[in-house]
């Protein structure tokens, strides 16, 4: 595995940024500053949302707990005069961003999931008739000597200890298959990261703001954008207004100035209404976006306000795909398949790359060179291949049939890799998909689940909702 960012990829951005291309990314300094962003966004995210009821901090693509610090370590870099370097920086942001999907929509989720079963389980929902006699033993702590009550309460005395033999096993089990499913994810970044960058040339505008941070100009120690008056004026205007609100969100008496509250308005009858919403973040990086991509995102969005206004007044409005989509099952189905052909297209127009890349993972004529990647082609190919089938035999072991668990994984990949190449190419900050890989199952199978399948997909919703 690489320990440097790689050489086109720095080669790329010293053509639009002064980035430094010598040296490593992965130093002692960068690794610790890193590992110490990792272990705020890990404590600091779950406390702002459930002690503090604070701002979610890790909610976006490019989320405020990996923003302000890089911003505070630029200045902090600038005052101690360009102590690290830009691929030391560019480090430290990839850790960060790696890590900001980890304790809210990863750990929090496993966390509930595996545990309200046995502690919200009453005589009204019956749960311990219709769910608990499905649920797999080795992934659901055991609720012996009250150890999910001592997990939502609180343990009554400090004399108890806290019951880790009832979590040791099945977070083992749950830790296992995290790290395939990112492993995975590494495997595919590798695999299709020359087609993108290089051949299609996606722009990824959310790393835009970054790299401008980042850039160290000769004989300056603040990057090239710091200096100017423009990003200072732009930068106090949504900081004065979020500064200036902050007291009232904790003290709603005092004075508050309601610039994100948003202005509605209908655009046909019976359509749910344009939000008009001042949302600075989202204005900054879609103004990085290509133009065509962002014409694409609202144009398309009013056209889905139309189609709902029309489907709505024709009385299909109490018709919905499954309970994690926001939209009417017409337009949820035309949304996915809209969805799955642009992932389709995708590899489409990456096969001769893929094929090229499969060559050399077999070692075949008419191999790419790939000693500059994170990992050589046949580690990501064949780990990429190992991890996917031990995500498949976890499924199939927690009581999902293997034809359905197989189903379900290609629905999560196919939802995985369209939200990354949406990402990627459009810069969105807030995305989400028009339908779960869950409901797609349930929609395919019908009541020929059943119950364990039932329950046993609704243990995925830990991972992939």
């Amino acid at each position: 595995m690489q320990k440097r960012i790689p050489t086109h990829y720095l080669a790329h951005l010293s053509d639009r940024y002064l980035v430094e291309l010598a040296g490593s990314g992965l130093s002692w300094r960068s690794l610790l500053l890193g590992l110490g962003l990792v272990v705020a966004i890990s404590i600091g995210s779950p406390y702002s949302i459930w002690m503090v009821g604070s701002s979610e901090m890790t909610w976006s693509y490019f989320p405020i707990a990996v923003g302000a610090p890089l911003f505070f370590l630029v200045l902090g870099n600038a005052l101690f005069k360009r102590a690290l370097s830009s691929t030391e920086l560019i480090t430290i942001i990839i850790m960060g961003l790696v890590a900001s999907g980890m304790p809210i929509f990863m750990v929090g989720l496993i966390l509930s999931i595996i545990s309200k079963p046995y502690y919200g389980a009453l005589p009204t929902n019956q749960w311990a008739e219709y769910v608990h006699p499905y649920l797999p033993e080795w992934a659901i702590p055991d609720p012996a000597h009250d150890a999910m009550r001592f997990f939502y309460e609180g343990l009554p005395s400090k004399d108890l200890a806290i019951p880790w033999g009832a979590w040791a096993a099945p977070l083992l089990w749950w830790l296992l298959l995290v790290l395939a499913i990112y492993f995975v994810g590494l495997c595919s970044v590798v695999v299709l990261r020359r087609h993108w960058m290089e051949r299609e040339r996606l722009t990824f505008p959310l790393t835009e703001v970054a790299l401008m941070l980042t850039e160290q100009a000769p004989g300056s120690a603040l990057p090239p954008a710091l200096k100017t008056r423009v990003f200072w004026i732009g930068f106090a205007v949504p900081f004065g207004l979020i500064a200036f609100n902050i007291p009232s969100y904790f003290y709603p008496g005092l004075a508050q100035i309601p610039v994100f509250q948003g202005w509605a308005f209908s655009l046909v009858p019976h359509a749910p209404p344009i939000n008009l919403l001042l949302y600075f973040p989202v204005l900054g990086f879609m103004y990085l976006a290509p133009l065509a991509i962002s014409f694409s995102v609202w144009f398309f969005h009013l056209l889905y306000l139309v189609q709902l206004g029309l489907i709505t007044e024709m009385g299909l409005f109490n018709l919905r795909a499954d309970p994690f989509v926001i939209s009417l099952t017409p337009l949820s189905w035309q949304s996915w398949g809209a969805f799955v052909a642009m992932v389709g297209w995708s590899l489409w127009m990456a096969r001769s790359h893929l094929a090229a890349v499969w060559r050399t993972a077999l070692g075949r004529t008419g191999r790419i060179d790939d000693t500059d990647e994170m990992l050589s082609y046949r580690v990501a190919v064949g780990g990429g291949l190992a991890g996917l089938c031990f995500i498949l035999g976890w499924l199939w072991r927690s009581g999902l049939d293997l034809h359905l668990a197989a189903f379900y994984l290609a629905a999560a990949l196919t939802i995985f890799l369209g939200i990354t190449r949406l990402v990627v190419q459009a810069g969105l900050h807030y995305l989400t998909t028009p339908m779960s890989a869950q409901g797609m199952v349930v929609a395919a199978a019908g009541s020929a689940l059943g119950p364990q399948n039932l329950v046993a997909l609704g243990l995925t919703f830990a991972w992939c909702s």
